[in-house]
């Protein structure tokens, strides 16, 4: 289980453990950020087509 954070603005899931300066979160507010601790949430997001992964936080899993 992991822990993320959701851009809802550029609809990006971002994975806290490696997000980067790339990632492009310094300018998101504290109050627009969405934490989920679930990976089964983030995998219906990303099938439903609505959010993407984060290619700076999500590659350094590969």
């Amino acid at each position: 289980m992991g822990k993320y954070l959701i851009d809802d603005k550029k609809m990006m899931i971002h994975r806290t453990a490696h997000i980067e300066g790339q990632c492009g979160l310094t300018n998101l507010s504290l109050l627009k950020r969405i934490e989920i601790n679930e990976d089964r949430e983030i995998t219906a997001l990303v099938s439903e087509e609505k959010y993407a992964r984060c290619p700076f936080c999500f590659e350094r899993l590969n």
